[in-house]
């Protein structure tokens, strides 16, 4: 393994998406997005390229390669808030809590990532999401690993808009995809388990947009998503096979499933298409709370089953819209403060200037009427 070079200048113009380790060349995704290596860190060690396949995504190149160990990175940002993605993989075989993250954004709180229980297993990738970060005061952000094991693949620098997280919207293909409401939805991942089906009706697949494809199997998804929050998760079904709509034998009952959220039963028994009579079916789940790991799990608990589907995650941060809040009201009272501090500085200073001066012109008005009284005294 190569010891990491002096870091270069990195500077966050828009959504950037760094690799991380050297030797590595420049990637574009399944969603279309490019993929560069950028010397933005220094200290610890370059992991080279094993060529294995990692679960969970299928872009097994952004895991392929990184950095460990005690590294710090700087990125020169604009102002603004920005969400930074990082992306893991362990490609060993380890046991959970032998391949701990211990890392730190402008020199704040230390966060721990266990790589290896937070994918599922080695050899799987994952995403852990910080939101609401700020360029420090010299306009940049640091980032720093603080444990000689912490290894790291890559990252995603996103402008946000506000301190919440950034909405999620994936769909089940290979492919990205762009809805009516210019949406943008990235190809499949966070997945374990499963694969993708193929329908019957393959001359229609092109105009089923966002249900053009499916997982099928038992499976689950693990979402990043930042602890001290709830969110609203929407699932999207159709049925792709049985019905009269696909071109197919079977009806309502081909086709029983259950889906659980973080293990508890959020639908049970669930058809299709008794419920949708042939079209889409959504469903929304509010107030989901994250694990402590920092997910939501979504699971589909029938082997063999179809499901197309599209994940949205967009909800209100509560603890930090809470503290951001209280922070500001805190700020407001302090403000007040100084201006009324200041104003009453302003008006002692206007008062001692009003008396200052006063003086001097008593002073001058009295020099006056001594000379005035001198002139007019009388000879003798």
């Amino acid at each position: 393994m190569d010891s990491l070079s002096p870091a270069s200048h990195v500077t966050i113009s828009g959504p950037t998406y760094i690799l991380f380790g050297k030797g590595r060349h420049a990637y574009t995704d399944h969603s279309g997005i490019r993929w560069e290596p950028q010397p933005a860190c220094e200290g610890g060690e370059s992991l080279p390229s094993t060529g294995l396949t990692f679960s969970g995504t299928e872009d097994s190149y952004i895991y392929d390669g990184g950095i460990r160990g005690i590294v710090r990175c700087i990125f020169h940002a604009r102002p603004g808030l920005y969400e930074l993605q990082l992306h893991f993989a362990e490609p060993g075989n380890l046991e959970p809590a032998h391949r701990i993250v211990s890392l730190a954004v402008n020199a704040g709180a230390t966060q721990s990532v266990d790589v290896v229980d937070r994918a599922g297993a080695d050899r799987a990738a994952t995403t852990f999401t910080i939101p609401g970060i700020r360029p420090e005061n010299d306009g940049t952000i640091h980032l720093d690993f603080t444990s000689e094991v912490s290894p790291v693949n890559a990252i995603e620098i996103l402008p946000a808009p506000t301190v919440q997280p950034l909405p999620l919207r994936i769909v089940a293909s290979s492919t990205p995809y762009k809805d009516d409401t210019g949406n943008f939805w990235l190809s499949d991942r966070y997945f374990r388990g499963g694969r993708h089906g193929q329908p019957p009706d393959q001359e229609h697949r092109p105009s089923l947009g966002l249900y053009a494809s499916d997982r099928v199997g038992t499976f689950q998804y693990s979402l990043p998503a930042p602890t001290g929050s709830k969110y609203r998760v929407t699932l999207y079904f159709r049925e792709p096979w049985f019905g009269q709509e696909n071109g197919a034998p079977g009806g309502v009952g081909s086709r029983i499933f259950n889906v659980y959220c973080n293990g508890q039963s959020v639908l049970q028994n669930f058809d299709i298409l008794a419920e949708g009579h042939g079209q889409s079916v959504t469903k929304t789940f509010d107030d989901v709370s994250p694990t402590a790991q920092g997910d939501i799990a979504m699971k589909r608990n029938m082997l063999a089953g179809l499901l197309a589907l599209g994940i949205v995650m967009a909800g209100p941060l509560v603890a930090q819209n809470t503290a951001d809040t209280a922070a500001t009201k805190k700020q407001l009272k302090t403000d007040q403060k100084e201006d009324k501090d200041q104003a009453k500085a302003d008006k002692a200073e206007r008062k001692a200037l009003g008396t200052k001066q006063q003086k001097k012109a008593d002073k001058a008005q009295d020099k006056a009427n001594k000379q005035a009284e001198k002139t007019i005294q009388p000879q003798n």
